[in-house]
């Protein structure tokens, strides 16, 4: 049995996306990672947004159908990322999400990105939200590595390599 403190050691450090008004979820996030043996994080904190403080650039249709608020702080983090750090990857949490599940894991999050690597992929979607229409033949939807499906969505948690990161940096 992998101690819980060694599932996420060696990660790069996670990159937290947070309200600015909600510190006290900041403050759960800080003291979950500490429980998962990680004491040093990145707190991206952001005002809740607002029409007049951010102007977006890049495909309009994308742009118009995307919640704003979630989406610019996913990019300013992810830009953030990519001018800050050297790191081959980067992580990314939204600041609400429940981190028991990693108990049960019989693995590493290294481990698992290793086998991941068997795969040209950019982009690892770690947490998921289904709506429907989701794939109707199966009541429960396997929750194993595969191509993203159009009923795939949730910003919570991501791994994301550099090249694929800048690469939405750079078109958005």
């Amino acid at each position: 049995m992998i101690p819980l403190k060694n599932k996420l050691k060696g990660i790069p450090k996670p990159n937290i996306i947070n309200l600015k008004e909600c510190t006290d979820r900041a403050e759960w996030t800080r003291k979950e990672f500490a429980r998962l043996g990680i004491d040093d994080i990145n707190m991206h904190s952001y005002e809740r947004y607002n029409e007049d403080s951010i102007k977006f650039v890049g495909d309009k249709h994308a742009c118009d159908t995307t919640t704003k608020g979630v989406t610019s702080s996913h990019m300013l983090t992810i830009k953030w990322w990519v001018e800050n750090t050297d790191e081959e990857y980067g992580i990314f949490f939204e600041d609400d999400l429940n981190y028991d599940t990693v108990e049960h894991w019989n693995f590493t999050l290294l481990e698992y990105i290793e086998k991941c690597n068997q795969w040209d992929w950019g982009a690892l979607h770690l947490c998921n939200v289904f709506e429907y229409p989701y794939d109707v033949n199966n009541e429960y939807i396997p929750m194993v590595p595969r191509k993203r499906q159009m009923w795939d969505h949730g910003l919570q948690a991501y791994i994301m390599k550099r090249e694929y990161a800048m690469n939405i940096v750079d078109y958005y």
